[in-house]
């Protein structure tokens, strides 16, 4: 009886301290999940970390740091990637919707998308939890050592690379708000920034077991350096945001504007016989003809016509023909509108675009001489512009709409060099980085996020490119049709924004900028550092001392 009252006593221990485990992992994922939009509470992203570090480090079992690790993941993404299943009522991703919208293919489709999204994330979070369990073996300061470049490297950059390399919820884009961290990105990008939030957890969780444990030497030194290197970091970001202010020229600036205005309905009224939206040829010839001289640039968003313009006389089998419309006709319409004003600024819209039978989404360049430069989108949007041939397994076609671009020269428009990204090019930093590296000085982006009934994607947008900005040091100019537009210099500072979805101009002087920052010179050196010091640390472990049973 003794016997079985002490071993009915361990496996009430044992379920105790899993559920408590489980428990700690789901707090994980909710607080670190409400660190990001919708709900933007960012300083969460600093403690959300912590219950889930204490599991790691004191889990008894592999298996139980594996779980812990999955569901603190699966509760994250499922918080995080929540905004996305609202794309189900664009009609550009399948055209006819009737009775309720949410009995749809899209929202179906989505909502599995979103799920399966979810479990994929939270793989690479358990595979993290492992890995950092294994290197730390239950030592505080060395889990303050392997825990962040565990987390980059395996939460972050391997998750990113089986979803699209979308930067999404990086617990670095937390601190995009905050303006000396920022600064970090121009360092070392958003690895660096995920690097501190990090630390801050670490630190979180050796004040808590200062508090907690009865030897207390090892947490208040792990705390010590903690606070050390966060505080380092902030003093390294305030150094780089006073360079990267010295950097910018204060001559020779570029007047610049973003033009917005969206409706809630369209019909073929609302378009001009080549398909641009009459709003928007009205507003154009109002600002042309009263602003004479006021503006050098002006940048219009995405979908601003319905038809496409043929650069080569070519036509493609995606789109109907009669929407097909020769350069020529285009020509003569900003033409008409350009003789306006003596002095009329370059326009630059997206716009669908043929070249040699291909359809392209695209940033085209008018100036007075007529059409002067084409970008075509590099990185396309799965499921809307590129369709993955597994959507066929779910009885939706598999054949894309859009061909992908594959240059990043840089547009001339007076004496500026200027780069150009395209809506959700935003989400990954190489399309900002490329065209720098190709001798851009200004970036400029039209997007449209009203394809999104969740404003939370906005938001979203609008943190990266400010965080694009900060990694490349130079000005974007940023025009959506429903918002969020803004004019961002350098530093990732907002010069103007829109606040709603309201017709709006916004107008800066910003400078064309030659400095090339760290991040530019030298890439995601954080992440290579932190691939490097985990396979330098599993190279060298000894498992023989591992393989014994943990206190």
């Amino acid at each position: 009886m003794e016997m079985q009252r002490i071993k009915k006593s361990r496996i009430d221990e044992i379920l105790y301290s899993a559920a408590m485990s489980l428990i700690a992992a789901a707090t994980s994922g909710i607080l670190t999940g409400l660190a990001f939009p919708p709900f933007s509470v960012n300083w969460l992203a600093f403690v959300g970390l912590t219950p889930l570090l204490f599991v790691i480090l004191t889990s008894p079992t592999a298996l139980r740091t594996v779980i812990s690790g999955f569901l603190a993941g699966f509760i994250f993404f499922l918080i995080t990637l929540r905004p996305l299943v609202s794309a189900h009522l664009w009609s550009g991703w399948q055209d006819g919707l009737d009775g309720d919208a949410t009995l749809s293919q899209q929202f179906i489709v989505l909502n599995i998308l979103w799920v399966a999204l979810s479990v994929i994330g939270s793989l690479f979070w358990a595979v993290f939890a492992y890995t950092t369990r294994l290197l730390s073996a239950g030592c505080l300061w060395r889990l303050a050592i392997f825990a962040p470049p565990s987390f980059i490297f395996f939460a972050e950059w391997l998750r990113s690379l089986v979803t699209w390399q979308y930067h999404w919820a990086f617990l670095g884009n937390a601190l995009i708000d905050f303006e000396t961290l920022r600064q970090l990105s121009a360092l070392g990008g958003v690895w660096l920034m995920s690097w501190v939030v990090v630390f801050a957890n670490i630190l979180i969780l050796s004040l808590l077991l200062t508090v907690w444990a009865v030897h207390r030497r090892i947490p208040l030194m792990t705390a010590g350096g903690s606070l050390a290197l966060i505080a380092f970091a902030m003093l390294v970001g305030s150094w780089q945001l006073e360079t990267t202010r010295s950097t910018i020229p204060g001559e020779g600036g570029l007047r610049v504007g973003a033009l917005q205005h969206h409706k809630d309905d369209y019909y073929w009224s609302d378009y001009t016989e080549i398909g641009i939206d009459q709003s928007y040829a009205r507003l154009l010839s109002q600002l042309i003809k009263i602003g004479n001289g006021r503006l050098d640039l002006l940048v219009l968003p995405e979908s601003v016509a319905i038809t496409a313009v043929s650069l080569d006389g070519s036509r493609t089998d995606v789109m109907p023909t009669d929407m097909q419309i020769d350069v020529e006709q285009w020509e003569k319409t900003f033409f008409r509108v350009m003789d306006l004003a003596d002095q009329p600024p370059s326009l630059v819209l997206g716009m669908s675009v043929i070249e040699n039978g291909k359809l392209h989404n695209s940033l085209v360049y008018w100036t007075t001489f007529g059409l002067e430069h084409v970008y075509h989108k590099r990185g396309l949007v799965p499921l809307a512009e590129r369709k993955p041939s597994f959507l066929t397994l779910l009885g939706l076609a598999g054949e894309s709409q859009y061909s992908p671009g594959d240059n990043s020269r840089p547009a001339t428009i007076g004496n500026a060099y200027i780069g150009s990204f395209i809506c959700q090019e935003v989400l990954i930093p190489r399309f900002t980085r490329l065209p720098v590296e190709s001798g851009a000085q200004i970036l400029v982006s039209g997007g449209n996020d009203g394809v999104f009934g969740d404003k939370a994607i906005r938001e979203v947008h609008a943190q990266l490119a400010k965080l694009r900005a900060t990694e490349t040091g130079r000005y974007i100019v940023r025009a959506m049709k429903t918002g969020i537009s803004a004019i961002i210099d350098p530093t990732g500072a907002t010069i103007e924004a829109t606040e709603n979805d309201e017709p709006t101009l916004l107008q800066a002087v910003i400078y064309p900028m030659t400095h090339r920052s760290i991040y530019l010179r030298f890439g995601d050196w954080p992440l290579v550092f932190a691939g490097l010091m985990l396979a330098l640390a599993l190279v060298s472990r000894n498992w023989r001392h591992f393989a014994r049973k943990r206190p």
